[in-house]
């Protein structure tokens, strides 16, 4: 039975204690092939983060690092962009070293260059060579940044770009012929300004990257491709993040609408959409603070429909094969690891970040409300009766 109680002095089952001891944080997620690969932030394990993964439908779920492995970096500080899975291999960057590791039967093998911090990291369509955004530490001055490319079968590290404050996002096109990356500089946040380029790879060397979006005005986000090899990303050059494809010398609008497409680069490693087919893009979608899962259609040049998943906040979106694989949660439902079919539609849980549940009534489901603020802004927030 509800008690009204003095503001303040309101009881509430979930206590610190409960969140430490049965809580875990969902991160990166990637799908290959079959399987499902994440990360898993656990306090109980004095806040070390594993790569864990399993079958589409839960099953045979397995830890892929040692347990004197964390899986962080400090890449920018911030971190993020610690993991990834592609084509059988799997990549972690071990916080101890802040080199990635190719982990396998035979235990982790380590790659990169020692002495420098590695984050943000995409496969090469050959399966020969693993980008990464790296950072040379200095004590005396601010840490270099750098776009290198590690080799995983013979050759030494390269260096594709250097000179830029910040780099982030490389993503290798389809056909390997190509990379995307981002990159900023001082004193822009990458939500100020970011530069998309693009450079040629013919799989020893790598051209002169070219500018193909972006500047000290323009924030760029999530650069990737289409099946076909068509570079798609978001921009706020209308004063909204959305969705743009890459068509001759210039980009045209994908889906444009009043809507948040992309996020401010706090962290590495960030995906908010992905690609269905050649025509199709599932993404997520900010409104008044709340997350939609929308479906795109490119061709026509708008938003198909809403798919309805019951979710307020959604993250780390991967697509493959026709799946949507996410962590989402909504004002009463915890923070999850789920997979979309859609297809059919079914949306299945593979993990949650909480181990004991919670008694819906238990929880307070926020409203949006907005308003005025200073010099005739509007400002917004969630209010909890």
């Amino acid at each position: 039975m509800s008690r009204v109680a003095p503001y303040g002095s309101w009881e509430s089952p979930v206590t610190t204690a409960l969140i430490t001891r049965a809580a875990v944080g969902l991160g990166l997620v990637d799908i290959d092939g079959d399987r499902l690969v994440w990360t898993e932030l656990r306090p109980s394990e004095g806040g070390r983060t594993a790569l864990v993964e399993a079958g589409l439908a839960g099953e045979d779920r397995r830890e892929l690092t040692p347990p004197d492995l964390n899986v962080r970096t400090l890449v920018h500080e911030y971190g993020g962009g610690a993991a990834r899975a592609q084509r059988g291999r799997r990549f972690a960057v071990s916080f101890t070293d802040q080199r990635p590791w190719l982990l396998g039967p035979g235990g982790p093998v380590p790659l990169g260059v020692p002495g420098e911090r590695h984050a943000d990291l995409d496969l090469s369509p050959d399966d020969r060579w693993l980008a990464a955004v790296c950072e040379r530490p200095n004590a005396d001055r601010e840490h270099e940044n750098l776009l290198r490319l590690l080799p995983l079968v013979e050759g030494e590290p390269l260096i594709i770009d250097q000179g830029h404050d910040f780099y982030s996002s490389p993503c290798f096109a389809p056909d390997g012929r190509s990379l995307a990356y981002l990159s900023w500089d001082h004193p822009a946040m990458p939500w100020d300004g970011t530069t998309l380029w693009l450079v040629s790879w013919d799989g020893r060397r790598a051209g002169m990257p070219q500018r193909i979006a972006g500047g000290p005005g323009e924030s760029i986000f999530q650069p990737s491709w289409s099946p076909g090899g068509a570079l798609t990303f978001v921009s706020d050059r209308t004063g909204w993040w959305n969705l743009y494809q890459l068509a001759g010398d210039s980009a045209r609008p994908l889906a444009p609408a009043e809507l948040e497409f992309g996020r401010p680069q706090w962290s590495l490693g960030s995906s908010l959409y992905g690609h269905v087919d050649e025509r199709t893009i599932v993404a997520c979608a900010t409104e008044s603070g709340r997350d939609r899962l929308l479906l795109i259609d490119t061709a026509a040049g708008q938003i198909a429909r809403e798919l309805e998943v019951g979710l307020t906040s959604i993250d780390a979106l991967r697509v493959q094969a026709g799946r949507v694989a996410l962590v989402g949660a909504g004002a009463r439902r915890p923070t999850a690891l789920l997979l979309l079919d859609l297809a059919s539609g079914a949306l299945r849980e593979i993990a949650s970040s909480l181990s004991v549940g919670l008694d819906p009534g238990d929880l307070s489901e926020p409203e949006a409300i907005s308003f005025p603020s200073e010099d005739g802004a509007t400002a917004h927030a969630f209010f909890y009766a």
